[in-house]
């Protein structure tokens, strides 16, 4: 039963760390487009300004999806690692 348990906080462990990863990731990404839209604003009056900015914005946005699977999937092994490891708890 110790295996188990153990099984468990590992299961837990990597849930937060990837949690923790695709939060800090999504924030870089967030500020990675803040800097696109800053930069790219200030040639928003021409047109190839617009298609590189449009680019830019859309070459950060393609990660979103990826983060939000990652951030799903951390939360999921943290609810299924807590399962475990209070279903084989010691009992007193």
């Amino acid at each position: 039963m110790k295996s188990k348990k153990l099984g468990g906080l590992v299961v837990l462990a990597i849930g937060v760390v990837l949690f923790i990863f695709a939060m800090y990731e999504k924030s870089r990404v967030n500020s990675a487009k803040s800097e696109i839209s800053r930069g790219s604003s200030m040639f928003s009056g021409n047109a190839v300004g617009n298609a590189v900015g449009g680019y830019m914005e859309g070459e950060a946005s393609k990660y979103d999806t990826t983060l939000m699977l990652c951030q799903i999937g951390g939360i999921a092994l943290i609810v299924i690692g807590g399962y475990i490891v209070y279903k084989f708890r010691k009992h007193r």
